[in-house]
């Protein structure tokens, strides 16, 4: 397993560039990390496009399995879609 290495924060659009080329770097491999994005914990565990566990501050926001890249990407953003909304 590949654990990402985040800086310590994170803004949302740095968050989701960081995963998708380590998911394009580790092809067929898991990787996983845990890091603050834009004030809010995230933990993300994923192989390929399946994201297993995508939590962010504590929610659950994962994925099916072999997703298409798009559909993986929406997965993505989805939790900070709903942070700017809720504001």
């Amino acid at each position: 397993m590949i654990n990402i290495k985040f800086p310590e924060l994170m803004d949302a659009e740095a968050f989701i560039l960081a995963v998708d080329t380590a998911r394009k770097q580790n092809k067929d491999k898991w990787v996983c990390g845990t890091v603050m994005v834009d004030g809010m914990w995230v933990e993300y565990k994923a192989y390929n496009t399946w994201i297993q566990i995508y939590r962010v501050e504590g929610v659950n926001y994962d994925g099916g399995m072999d997703a298409l890249v798009r559909e993986y990407k929406a997965t993505l953003n989805q939790p900070f879609k709903d942070e700017e909304n809720a504001a």
